[in-house]
């Protein structure tokens, strides 16, 4: 397991000016930040899903959202980082339960080593009461980036899927809206957005992606998984190169940035590591632990997000009508499945009856 952060606003420098000006000059780059787990065996067999911590204990995005139904295990920190507190409470209610589980119904002892690195968030005298088989290792300082097999190409890998992602709705929105400019489309993109567009970058990281990254701190591991006939091969980064050229061309379909170079991805794709490397000193976690509330007691995030609060929960007869229209479009796709469209005419036909049953009965007088 190993954490990040992610800038989830960040474009690259060359395309901050809007249509109405030639540059920005002095503009500031966004640093809306969350900070993402990222947690798997070696085999890349079971991810666990992504451990997000944003700043806000119930975001306006979050607005009439079940927040159990999130593809994430969702918490607040004051500053969006990680915590003892936090990890501590990942360890012992999301980490453990769900291993072990894993391991139940593959028929396998409780028996898993959770690999860490050495910082202070991660207290090195936790332990899981009852659960003797779990134990955590604490890799030696300062051999994160070269040991931590998250930090051997899993991690940039998500990043640079989510950076797909997040250009494919800036691009997707600007082209469908003349009127609407860069800055703008950014502001609506919200803390949900960025939660289900990260956890899908994550499940695209392949089994194969995972396992190839641990070749540095396990040299022998092609001779474990050979057993079972996987052929792990020559390492690489999912065909970063071409990956690269794609992100360009999208890239160039933005506004301003026709002097946009191959260079200029690169950076945009690394320029967060400097999260990964920053230390909280004395004071400030001091002042982090003085500051700390219940995150029941956190406060809503700024209007400045841009978050526009939701007007209200969806109504059935609007869930009926929405579920019609999808319904259609997957129908007409030739790539869909008939398990796609039962699936939605599952949910219509119980949007259907719930809007029946709010119709009250008109009275008689009603119709004079």
């Amino acid at each position: 397991m190993d954490e990040t952060g992610l800038n989830f606003k960040l474009l690259p420098r060359k395309t901050l000016a809007t249509a109405k000006e030639k540059s920005a000059p002095g503009f500031k780059v966004s640093k809306e930040r969350i900070t993402v787990a990222l947690c798997s065996n070696a085999s890349g067999s079971h991810k666990l899903p992504l451990f997000v911590i944003g700043k806000s204990a119930k975001p306006r995005a979050f607005k009439n959202l079940d927040m159990s139904k999130l593809p994430v295990y969702y918490r607040s920190q004051k500053s969006a980082w990680m915590d003892s507190h936090l990890f501590k409470e990942w360890f012992i209610c999301e980490f453990v339960p769900k291993v072990k589980s894993h391991l139940l119904s593959l028929k396998l002892p409780v028996s898993a080593l959770l690999l860490l690195d050495n910082a202070p968030t991660h207290p090195d005298e936790l332990t899981c009461e009852g659960e003797t088989g779990i134990k955590l290792y604490f890799l030696p300082p300062n051999v994160t980036s070269l040991q931590q097999p998250m930090d051997q190409g899993v991690i940039e890998c998500v990043k640079r899927k989510y950076r797909r992602k997040l250009l494919s709705e800036v691009l997707f929105k600007l082209e469908n809206d003349e009127q609407t400019d860069l800055i703008q489309v950014l502001k609506t993109i919200n803390v949900k957005d960025v939660i289900l567009m990260v956890a899908k970058a994550y499940d695209e990281v392949t089994a194969l992606t995972i396992t190839k990254s641990w070749r540095k701190v396990w040299p022998d591991i092609e001779k474990a998984f050979e057993k079972d006939g996987n052929n792990l091969g020559v390492p690489d980064l999912e065909h970063e190169t071409e990956e690269t050229v794609e992100i360009l061309s999208d890239l160039m379909r933005l506004p301003h940035t026709e002097d946009i170079v191959e260079q200029d991805v690169l950076e945009w794709l690394t320029a967060e590591k400097e999260l990964d490397n920053e230390v909280l000193n004395d004071k400030e976690i001091a002042q982090s632990v003085l500051q700390r509330q219940d995150t029941q007691d956190v406060e809503e995030e700024d209007d400045v997000d841009g978050e526009v609060d939701d007007e209200g929960q969806m109504s059935h007869a609007e869930g009926v009508a929405a579920l019609q229209l999808a319904t259609t479009y997957i129908e007409q796709q030739t790539t869909s499945t008939t398990v796609d469209v039962m699936f939605l005419r599952k949910w219509h036909e119980y949007a259907r009856k719930k809007a029946i049953e709010e119709k009250v009965q008109r009275k008689i007088t009603d119709f004079f």
